[in-house]
């Protein structure tokens, strides 16, 4: 692994509080974006001050990776990037649409002494169809990327707005975050790293669908047990796509069981005003 100042990254002044690096070296596909990349995404000013120069630089990060490589992603997973697409007999086509339910990401049988067993048919999928539409071009690979991480931002601040407060910025606040991260660059950039965002969509989903399933329970709509096979559904396809999306289902248990409490909570506080109002010391 090369180090950031072999990759020619280099620490530049202050932008507005803000420390950014320049990307300019023997690794391009290292860091993706041409000019500014922010390291440190939190300003002396407080973190709203500079959203839009966040949000300008990691957009300008993602939309200038439909120019890259196909196979752009951290030197670390160079090799595995080209095991999972420009070599994969799955996306190449020879094996069929059935043959890659039986193989890992890299396209070898599960059941082989060297599979790395990671079962992500959905994602592969994905690969194959880019491959069909347009061969080995690049351009369509990461504009799928792409798409897919502005799909998952618009599903978490959608889901911000179910569990935050009502009338705060904090709604805003986590939209700009999830879009503008560099935690994101590797997903987004790197052609393999549509394995997390695919996950990550489907993973919201499933919460989403798990939150009116919540809310039809407590009004007794029928539609509640639609809501939760839904639910059942999209963390499958959530574990396909990235097997980290197997705790989908127990974050849905720990939201139910928080929204429980903060119910029984409400219940106890209404029971109380209602004593102390019909209570004989406060009648006037």
């Amino acid at each position: 692994m090369a180090t950031w100042r072999e990759a020619g990254v280099h620490r530049n002044a202050k932008v507005d509080g803000i420390v950014v690096y320049r990307s300019e070296g023997r690794y391009p596909g290292l860091f993706p974006a041409p000019h500014f990349k922010i390291a440190y995404p939190f300003a002396r000013h407080g973190i709203m001050s500079n959203a839009p120069v966040r949000l300008g630089n990691e957009m300008e990060a993602n939309v200038n990776s439909l120019h890259d490589r196909l196979v752009l992603a951290y030197h670390r997973h160079h090799r595995s990037s080209r095991r999972a697409i420009l070599g994969n007999p799955d996306v190449l086509g020879t094996g069929g649409w059935a043959q890659m339910l039986q193989n890992d990401f890299w396209g070898t049988p599960l059941m082989d002494s060297g599979s790395h067993g990671s079962y992500r048919p959905l994602c592969v999928a994905s690969f194959k169809l880019n491959y069909l539409v347009d061969g080995f071009k690049p351009f369509g690979y990461h504009l799928v990327n792409v798409l897919l991480h502005s799909l998952a931002t618009g599903l978490v601040v959608k889901l911000a707005r179910h569990i935050l407060p009502v009338g705060r910025s904090g709604v805003a606040i986590t939209g700009l975050l999830f879009a503008a991260h560099p935690i994101h660059t590797e997903a987004v950039a790197g052609v393999v790293g549509r394995a997390d965002l695919t996950g990550c969509i489907f993973y919201l989903l499933a919460l989403l669908a798990y939150i009116r399933h919540v809310r039809w329970r407590q009004w007794g709509d029928g539609r509640q047990w639609l809501a939760l096979a839904v639910t059942v559904l999209l963390a499958g396809a959530a574990i396909l796509c990235k097997e980290t999306a197997v705790t989908a289902l127990v974050v849905c248990a720990i939201y139910d069981i928080i929204k429980g409490y903060a119910g029984s909570r409400d219940k106890v506080r209404l029971s109380t005003a209602t004593i102390f109002q019909h209570s004989p010391g406060t009648r006037p």
